[in-house]
């Protein structure tokens, strides 16, 4: 009875969007179905841009915003581009199904901890960081076609 009621405030949450797919590196397809479309029973519908944005606002107090990603593409650009100092990241995301979400440095190398489910911080307990003139990348990966709204935040 418990699972049916989060999930039924799950799908109360959602919100329409248009379809459209995207690859990620990996090669798995990341799919801007919108909440309201039901792509398998395991499927719920993804929060709206604002409510992530909120989220990240809670577990980063400090932190700037510096992109929303709605959809969350399988891989960013670079996020700190524009950085003329060592920068720390973080992200919200919410997805309508389980997705991996991790930032990868210039040479695709991890920084922080990857975070898995439908909701969650990357990275889980802090930022992660990268000194001047290096890139930032936040990556989507999921098995199975998926919604994924994400917010960034960095400082300084």
């Amino acid at each position: 009875m418990k699972k049916s009621a989060i999930l039924a405030i799950a799908l109360c949450a959602g919100c329409a969007g248009e379809r459209s797919a995207a690859r990620t590196q990996a090669g798995a397809s990341i799919l801007d179905a919108g909440g309201d479309a039901a792509i398998g029973s395991a499927e719920v519908s993804v929060p709206a841009i604002e409510v992530v944005a909120r989220n990240v606002e809670r577990v980063a107090p400090g932190m700037r915003e510096i992109a929303r990603l709605d959809p969350a593409p399988g891989r960013t650009g670079n996020l700190v581009a524009d950085a003329g100092a060592d920068t720390c990241v973080r992200a919200a995301f919410a997805a309508s199904r389980k997705v991996r979400v991790r930032f990868v440095d210039a040479r695709d190398a991890g920084r922080g901890e990857a975070a898995e489910g439908v909701t969650g911080t990357v990275p889980p307990e802090g930022p992660a960081c990268v000194v001047r003139g290096d890139a930032m990348h936040l990556v989507v990966e999921a098995a199975e076609p998926a919604r994924v709204r994400a917010v960034v935040v960095a400082a300084p």
